[in-house]
């Protein structure tokens, strides 16, 4: 929960000071470029402070961040340039108003206060030498993965045109119904893409592709979209499973995944105790593979065409087909690229952890057990006759099946400490194997019977080997 709470905390404040930059940009936009203003007004993502509020798990605080992070990461070095300009301002402002109240006072004997000279800077120089303090470039290294290179060259307004923002769609697949109406742009999708043609797309077939990957990438990062999508795919996910080459040889009837040697269509919400860690374990040693699905073979239906219902609009002139089969490949891209891969990171590392849990608290319960055990204790009678005032003596005697290996016998102490030992070589001989094997193994019990008197042990343990 201190996890959570800090996560949280930190996050939240990172959207006031973000959303009090923001509004500083568009004054600053109004006054000098109104068609910049009404494009950055069109493409911002907004910032959800209530639904950052409403957040009660990790993985929504995580969705947030992230989306956060795509949209407003390269505005974050310029926000903190700006809050130290203000807290600059407002420092000096202070000390101004203390040195002209000090000079009012003609009693006040104590040395007035100076403005140092780099109070004294201009506004370009101040900017400068802040920026010089905090690290920050004047022209940061423009970023070069796919989604930037996107927004450098400006297909925001491109994506626009799709029809639907992403948080209305998560909205609409919440509500399970077509809640917010799709706006149909009423130009077809290669006649807009000539509009934005540049050098980093020189065709309308380009222009489509990137478009298509922005909008992808956009709508997976909606945390409405994600919520809903996420809880669908932990509910529906499936696992098939199939030995490898080597494993086909090595999970025998002995093995533990023997019994999960082939699955089809296994929902992950059977899987009891330990068996997923045992499967991928096997999956990691290359003697199994799995596969995640949602989808069964017999379905006509997918949860993809599901989705796509709530992002197409139900009619049939050409324009409109021509934007559904746009709209239709960007959610595709966005499940398939995005969204599954991320999901599937996260119900394994579920399963795992549930499985080690389960292996944990059964430990647990074993040693648990071990230690419910009390230990021996004299009778009063046993306390009269004792010898020794070292407490509890156990004899110890262990062997092995191997009649190489020589047995021994030990004395323990109520500490668990060595007291004396013997050493047992023919103890494991057959005795009707020879009179020199009777004779040896009939020494070894002798001397057992020697040592057994002279130490006098409360308790005798011996150990055993289980045949099956």
């Amino acid at each position: 929960w201190m996890i959570f709470k800090s996560h949280k905390d930190k996050l939240i404040s990172m959207f006031e000071r973000m959303d009090k930059y923001r509004n500083y940009q568009y004054e600053q936009l109004g006054d000098t470029n109104e068609d910049a203003l009404a494009t950055r007004l069109l493409t911002d993502c907004d910032i959800d402070k209530e639904r950052l509020t409403r957040a009660q798990t990790l993985d929504e605080i995580a969705d947030l961040r992230e989306q956060f992070h795509v949209y407003y990461n390269e505005d974050i070095p310029n926000m903190r340039l700006r809050e130290k300009v203000l807290e600059y301002r407002e420092e000096r402002e202070k000390r101004k108003k203390l040195i002209s109240n000090m000079e009012q006072n003609e009693n006040d004997e104590q040395p007035q206060p100076t403005i140092d000279d780099e109070e004294e800077l201009d506004e370009e120089a101040l900017v400068d030498q802040i920026r010089t303090q905090l690290n920050i470039k004047a022209t940061p290294l423009a970023k070069t993965d796919y989604y930037n290179v996107c927004k450098q060259a400006r297909l925001e307004g491109l994506v626009k045109k799709f029809g639907l923002k992403p948080d209305k769609l998560g909205e609409n697949l919440y509500e399970n119904y077509q809640k917010n109406e799709i706006d149909q742009y009423p130009i077809g999708p290669t006649a807009t893409c000539e509009e934005f043609i540049c050098k980093q797309f020189p065709t309308t077939q380009t222009v489509l592709q990137a478009a298509i990957f922005m909008h992808a990438r956009q709508l997976c990062l909606d945390p409405l979209v994600r919520y809903v999508i996420r809880r669908e795919y932990i509910s529906r996910c499936m696992i098939n499973a199939r030995p490898t080459r080597n494993g086909l040889q090595s999970i025998t009837e002995d093995h533990a995944c023997y019994t999960m040697k082939y699955l089809v269509e296994k929902p992950v919400h059977t899987f009891t105790k330990d068996q997923f860690l045992y499967l991928y374990q096997s999956v990691k040693d290359g003697l199994m593979k799995i596969e995640y699905v949602i989808d069964r073979k017999n379905s006509q239906l997918t949860y993809a065409d599901e989705i796509k219902r709530s992002y197409t609009r139900d009619e049939y002139s050409d324009n409109v087909l021509e934007w559904n089969k746009i709209r239709a490949m960007c959610i595709d891209l966005m499940l398939s690229k995005f969204l599954y891969p991320k999901f599937q990171r996260e119900l394994e590392e579920t399963l795992l952890d549930e499985a080690r849990q389960y292996v944990i608290k059964q430990c647990s319960n074993c040693l648990n057990d071990w230690l419910k055990v009390a230990p021996y204790r004299l009778s009063n009678d046993e306390n009269v006759t004792s010898i020794s005032d070292v407490g509890v003596r156990v004899l110890s005697i262990t062997y092995s099946t191997d009649p190489d290996d020589a047995s021994y016998a030990v004395i323990l102490s109520s500490e668990g400490q060595v007291m004396d030992f013997i050493r047992l070589p023919n103890l494991m001989l057959r005795e009707n194997y020879s009179a020199d094997n009777r004779i040896k193994k009939d020494k070894d019990f002798e001397a057992i019977r020697t040592f057994i008197s002279q130490r006098v042990p409360d308790v005798i343990c011996i150990g055993k080997i289980i045949r099956i």
